[in-house]
């Protein structure tokens, strides 16, 4: 059983912390807020009144399509069967295909887009349906093709599974060899300590690659293994059934491409009116659409009529593009700015979850969504937490360190600690030292410039510059020599920072699933998907999960 405690956040996020306050000028930038009960009726009744193009029966026929054989069971039959329900409502979260399920945080949505659709259907008492939209049709191959991983020695170590690919190919594209990611997975072992989960992760791990299969597509394995109990549903955006049912959208998307511009920019210009930092960095000419020619994806950019790849190798009018959206849509991506209109274009959508990145790039689209004929949904930040095992829990317990506050600030908790080894303030005895120094060395000087002359005080000042150095070197000597003195209890600090603040980073951006999986197992998993009290954290909040 996990023992939880609530903390203040880990970091300071000036949108995040306006975005927690309902009267922030910031909400005039959505159209719901997350934190009002009443908000999610009245947005399941726009939904109710939206005059949908694509039917909940035909995104169900997709999503099914797209997750048999492999990504099937009860719990997913039933998910697609309350889809297909006229009154059905639907809780949204996405990510890149990392590997391994990339960092800790595209766990945490699942499990924030899971229990909220759980909760609002008990509240609402029609079927809410939780979905995981894969972001196939990125091209950032060195974004998610590796993990971090925390070695017998506490290194944190970043592990690369290389593909020979260097144009921007769309990562769905990819395909995974059988034995090279077996190997690659036996190398990945290899790095992490020996425990009695091992072999269970890696024959799982294994299991899901038996077979040649896209990258995408063992994205999906895990994800689906991970929460199969919930039925989580699934789809790549990249998935051809889905692009079919995309193409008019596409078409809609390239002719009203200069008011969503237009309305975006503007937005966007607000927001630095308000003192915030811009969300997204716009190009003059951007199309806000990807072609993809070969497999490889390109960003289209518009010069009057004409919509063209940047290289040049595509250009075609916008009448003519129009004509292919609808003929050729598998040939189209959307990007950061058009996704999630396609997503609610395609979706009954109750609310989006996402991280503070997602949360601020989102307000740029009210306006877009109105432009769009669409509304945007309620924008629902996700779940922010630590994992700390038991031998890192040992650890903290042996430093004093019982309290959740206590390990936001490591560093200086470390140093106070090694402080308190030494019976004396080293820096301060060096500190008096050099001041003494400086007070016999200037009489000194006056005295002889005075008798022999200015040529001394010039050697004399390059002489104290050397004692100084000296006495520098020797204070440094002394701090090592301190150090390796309790280096056993240093080495227990660097094991605490490794786990929970990697690379000095937040432990849910660095590290994945299978670290955690290693160390503990996935029990902690289970009943984490099941504590529905995540959703009722207070504002400026993370959990801290002890394993």
């Amino acid at each position: 059983m996990i023992k939880k405690i609530v903390m203040n956040r880990a970091w300071k996020d000036e949108w995040m912390d306006s975005y927690e306050k309902d009267d922030a000028p910031i909400h005039s930038f959505y159209t719901y807020s997350p934190y009002q009960a009443d908000h999610f009726v009245e947005r399941a009744m726009q939904v109710d009144k939206m005059n949908r193009s694509i039917s909940r029966e035909q995104i169900a026929d997709v999503i099914a399509n797209y997750m048999r054989v492999d990504l099937w069971n009860g719990a997913v039959q039933d998910n697609i069967a309350k889809l297909q329900d006229d009154r059905s409502l639907v809780v949204i979260a996405g990510q890149q295909a990392g590997l391994l399920g990339g960092p800790l945080y595209t766990i945490y949505k699942a499990i924030t887009a899971i229990q909220l659709a759980k909760r609002e259907e008990e509240r609402l008492n029609r079927p809410v349906v939780p979905v995981f939209w894969i972001a196939g049709e990125d091209h950032d191959l060195e974004e998610v093709d590796h993990v971090h991983v925390i070695s017998d020695q506490n290194n944190v170590q970043k592990k690369r599974f290389h593909l020979k690919e260097d144009r921007k190919r769309y990562i769905s594209a990819y395909q995974i060899e059988t034995n090279k990611i077996h190997n690659w997975l036996d190398e990945l072992a290899f790095l992490l300590p020996d425990t009695i989960f091992k072999q269970d992760w890696l024959k799982q791990v294994k299991s899901w690659t038996t077979e040649p299969l896209s990258w995408s597509r063992f994205f999906a394995r895990l994800m689906h293994d991970l929460f199969a109990e919930e039925g989580l549903l699934i789809i790549d955006a990249a998935d051809p059934g889905l692009r079919k049912l995309e193409a008019p959208f596409f078409q809609s998307l390239i002719q009203k491409h200069d008011a969503i511009d237009r309305v975006v920019r503007s937005t966007s210009y607000q927001i630095e009116q308000l003192g915030y930092k811009r969300p997204v960095e716009f190009q003059s000419d951007q199309g806000h659409l990807f072609f993809i020619q070969e497999n490889e994806r390109l960003p289209l950019s518009v010069k009057g009529d004409m919509w063209e790849t940047r290289n040049g190798a595509f250009r075609k009018t916008q009448d003519e593009l129009v004509l292919l959206a609808g003929t050729n849509p598998h040939l189209f991506s959307n990007n950061v700015i058009t996704r999630p209109l396609m997503q609610e274009f395609l979706f009954p959508t109750l609310a989006f979850v996402g991280g503070p990145g997602e949360v601020k790039y989102w307000g740029l689209l009210k306006e877009a969504f109105t432009e769009m004929n669409l509304e945007m949904p309620i924008v629902y930040p996700r779940m922010h937490g630590q994992l700390i095992g038991r031998k890192i829990q040992k650890r903290l317990r042996e430093f004093g360190l019982t309290g959740g506050e206590s390990i936001l600030d490591l560093h200086r908790q470390k140093t106070a600690w090694l402080q308190r080894q030494v019976p004396i303030d080293v820096d301060k005895q060096f500190s008096l030292f050099q001041s003494q120094i400086e007070m016999l060395y200037e009489p000194l000087m006056h005295t002889l410039q005075e008798h022999i002359g200015h040529d001394v005080v010039a050697l004399g000042a390059k002489n104290k510059q050397k004692v100084m150095a000296q006495a520098s070197y020797y204070r440094m000597h002394v701090h090592k020599l301190i150090q390796e003195k309790h280096q056993t209890g240093l080495n227990h600090w660097v094991e605490i920072e490794s786990h929970l603040w990697p690379n000095e980073q937040l432990q849910e951006r660095m590290l994945g699933i299978i670290p955690i999986w290693n160390g503990c197992g996935l029990d902690w998993l289970r009943e984490l998907k099941q504590d529905l009290s995540l959703l009722e954290q207070d504002k400026g909040t993370q959990f801290v999960f002890y394993l």
